[in-house]
């Protein structure tokens, strides 16, 4: 059984992808599911991000329409809170070093002066 600090941080990454589950591969299997992949996550979410019973979440997906019982939503979590935290933590955070720079400067584009930054994260990657 996992505690109230994985389930926290399980929130905090799951919370994207409920907006990426139709571009985004998951590693989860949602065949044979009667409701939506997004659905299903985002009872999770609410589930491990605050501290809702299972009859809450079934109250706030009855008022957004989906009819679920709260046992169903029970097994969801038992089935994909530990999923989804054992795939966050195998690889998906990108490695950045200890080092990294940032810079800025002011440009002028069409008549107009803006700051400019530019982050060197030490891993040979540039990003503005």
């Amino acid at each position: 059984m996992t505690n109230g600090w994985q389930f926290n941080r399980l929130s905090e990454m799951i919370g994207p992808l409920l907006y990426l589950t139709l571009s985004f591969p998951m590693p989860l299997n949602f065949a044979n599911k009667q409701f939506p992949s997004a659905t299903i996550l985002m009872a999770v979410r609410w589930y491990v991000a605050y501290k809702l019973s299972y009859r809450d979440i079934e109250e706030l997906l009855a008022e957004r329409g989906v009819r679920v019982d709260h046992a169903t939503i029970h097994r969801w979590v038992l089935e994909y809170a530990p999923q989804l935290e054992a795939a966050f933590r195998n690889g998906k955070k990108r490695a950045v070093s200890g080092s990294w720079r940032m810079d800025e400067t002011y440009i002028k584009v069409k008549a107009r002066w803006f700051y400019l930054y530019l982050a060197d994260l030490g891993i040979g990657v540039s990003t503005f």
